[in-house]
């Protein structure tokens, strides 16, 4: 049922709009924002929350209660899922075009649900293509009803993390640069070496708080270095990644520098930001 919803909500054709929802089991980020035709986003409002894990009318009614609180526009949101349960692979546009994902990307099951397959700037050769088991998606859906919200799209936490990033002056240069994107969590964090030329994954690991694994992360000669995630957690993992890697620049705010509309909720913003980050790339990248 939710599947044939969410094929129909995609079908509208209305623009989707600039809110950003990042839904965890244990907790969410959401994020509207301005786009004008020209300069930078503005940042219109913000919330983050924990969520009741084991009670989905209470997690339910925290969201709608940001929701109102904010005085969001409508009831439809651009959504990520977390990876892992989610996943991705960079597939060749041509072959994606022609035949699906599911013809060249083998792996994909029939509990899966091909949730985001999205060409990204200055690389028309390939497409970054995501799954999700239907079963974490059928759970958002859920939650999103309850609260009397549904699904414009539906993206993974990584693809909204490389878009949140574009949007950031330490992201651009004259010259190509060596990136990694480190995404955090309460177990541990995973990482991305990024291509030098076009941004996009180009490996991937993962390691726990308490082992670090920081020998991998100096293996992968970062110019830059990108966080994401629990902010606690982020500042910690950034003090030790610091004394780790040296002559490297961090960034864990691509709100810096960004316009808006209360400036006293700069000093939160720049707070929460690490966990506010997936849902600023939602909100920017949501597309038609």
């Amino acid at each position: 049922m939710w599947l044939r919803k969410l094929a129909d909500w995609a079908a509208s054709t209305a623009a989707p709009p600039p809110i950003g929802l990042e839904l965890r089991p244990d907790r969410f980020a959401l994020l509207h924002v301005d786009r004008p035709a020209a300069g930078p986003p503005h940042i219109l409002g913000h919330a983050r929350h924990r969520l009741p894990s084991s009670d989905p009318g209470a997690a339910a009614a925290v969201l709608h209660d940001a929701w109102a609180r904010l005085a969001l526009p409508n009831h439809r949101v651009v959504v990520s899922l977390p990876s892992p349960p989610a996943r991705f692979t960079l597939l060749p546009t041509a072959a994606w075009m022609k035949s699906g994902a599911a013809a060249i990307w083998p792996d994909i099951t029939a509990g899966q649900w091909t949730c985001v397959a999205r060409l990204l700037p200055g690389q028309p050769a390939r497409v970054l293509v995501g799954a999700v088991p239907n079963e974490a998606l059928e759970s958002a859906l859920t939650l999103l009803d309850l609260a009397g919200l549904a699904a414009a799209q539906v993206q993974i936490d990584v693809l909204a993390l490389l878009t949140a990033y574009r949007h950031t002056p330490a992201w651009t240069g004259d010259t190509p640069l060596a990136r990694l994107l480190i995404h955090a969590d309460d177990d541990g964090y995973r990482w991305y070496r990024l291509s030098p030329t076009d941004g996009l994954p180009e490996a991937t690991g993962e390691a726990t708080h308490e082992t670090g694994g920081f020998a991998a992360l100096a293996d992968q000669h970062p110019e830059r270095v990108f966080l994401a995630g629990p902010a606690a957690r982020v500042r910690t993992l950034l003090t030790d990644l610091q004394a780790t890697l040296q002559d490297v620049r961090f960034c864990s705010n691509p709100f810096a520098g960004l316009p808006l509309t209360h400036d006293q909720d700069r000093r939160s913003l720049t707070a929460q930001a690490p966990e506010l980050s997936v849902a600023l790339g939602l909100a920017l990248g949501a597309h038609r």
